[in-house]
């Protein structure tokens, strides 16, 4: 009989190895890429169902006004009628999109299914993943922007609708007094656009389809505060008593989306006081309440991590709206796999697209300085 003097480990004793099986939770743990998506939340969750006929979207927006038609009266005098036209169309195609990972082999199952010592049902585990593939994709193209003004793979997201200030090179221009300069969008690939939904965005007489933007250090502090609260401020519309189209949000607040570091930074600048305790919601900082910004709700944002110009989206929720393709969001479709006949595919499919149906009050931008071609 061999002797040890050092011992042996537990896995080279066979016996005790064969005899027993080892202990294994019966669950998966769930994981996901972004600790938090705000845009799914906040933006896709609330999302409207729309008709898809036609593939297109379509809204109009009065971009201009009857200037120079006023004219001084006297008695008896002859007047010049003046008629123009003042509205714009803007129309958007419904992307559609599918998720394909949700496929199995029925003998596969019947293995997984029908076993006494099953751990974790095979099923649920591709349903997840699936899940969380979509959500993940989402939470980027809502943030994002398509490859340019023709591709038919991705939705216009906030790059499109809430412009950073740059010129038709793509080259950043300091803004930092403010103002509605937001008239070309960088598309994934870098390609400079100024159409938005069919509307050439470049050309004075549409210039309110140019967002609100301001640039500033990307440094939190009272600057940075301050151009945050001027954006607000400049998008916010007392309307004119009379106007007969609709002007939805006109005194909504915005949801300020921004990155983990402007995020931890604001939490500290308000824990710092003088006053940090809760007072109804009102601004001041404590542990677990909601973080505002002259009454906005400011949410952490993963998904904008990287950036090159830091943005801070603001973005007015009743005139910036995903639109979901009724009857077509989220639908298990019957896949076919020719000659496999065991072989069961789901695909889930869905149709969107991203409008904001006025560009001048639905989203604004405040971000800082960046590389031509970032």
């Amino acid at each position: 009989m061999s002797t040890f003097g050092a011992g042996i480990s537990i896995a080279m004793l066979s016996g005790i190895v064969n005899a027993a099986l080892p202990h294994v939770d019966r669950e998966v743990l769930e994981t996901q890429r972004l600790n938090r998506m705000p845009g799914n939340a906040l933006l896709i969750d609330s999302g409207e169902d729309q008709d898809t006929t036609g593939n297109v979207y379509a809204w109009n927006i009065r971009l201009r006004d009857a200037a120079g038609t006023n004219q001084t009266l006297r008695p008896f005098q002859a007047t010049q009628y003046s008629v123009g036209y003042y509205t714009e169309r803007f129309t958007v195609p419904f992307r559609d999109k599918t998720n394909t990972a949700f496929a199995f082999d029925r003998l596969e199952i019947a293995r997984n299914r029908a076993a006494p010592n099953r751990i974790y049902d095979l099923l649920k585990e591709r349903r997840s993943a699936q899940i969380a593939a979509i959500a993940d994709e989402n939470e980027v193209a809502v943030f994002g922007s398509p490859d340019d003004a023709s591709d038919e793979s991705a939705i216009f997201g906030l790059e499109c609708w809430a412009r950073r200030s740059m010129d038709s090179t793509g080259a950043f221009v300091s803004l930092p007094g403010g103002g509605f300069n937001g008239t070309y969008w960088r598309g994934r690939q870098g390609a400079i656009s100024a159409s938005l939904g069919g509307v050439d965005c470049a050309s004075l007489a549409n210039e309110r389809a140019r967002n609100y933007c301001i640039t500033v250090a990307p440094v939190m502090g009272p600057e940075l505060i301050a151009a945050v609260k001027r954006a607000m401020d400049e998008t916010m519309v007392d309307f004119v008593p009379g106007l007969t189209g609709a002007t939805p949000g006109a005194s909504e607040e915005a949801v300020i989306f921004w990155d983990p570091d402007y995020d931890s930074a604001y939490e500290e600048l308000l824990a710092k006081g003088p006053d940090d305790r809760y007072r109804g919601g009102v601004g001041d900082y404590y542990p677990g309440a909601s973080k505002r910004l002259k009454g906005c709700m400011c949410v952490r944002t993963p998904a904008l991590i990287g950036k090159a110009d830091r943005p801070i989206f603001g973005v007015r929720r009743s005139l910036v709206k995903v639109l979901k393709g009724r009857g077509m969001w989220m639908v298990d479709g019957d896949g076919v796999v020719p000659g496999a006949h065991n072989v069961v595919y789901k695909p889930r499919d869905w149709t969107w697209q991203m409008i904001s149906r006025d560009l001048r009050r639905g989203a604004f931008r405040v971000h800082s300085s960046f590389t031509t071609g970032t």
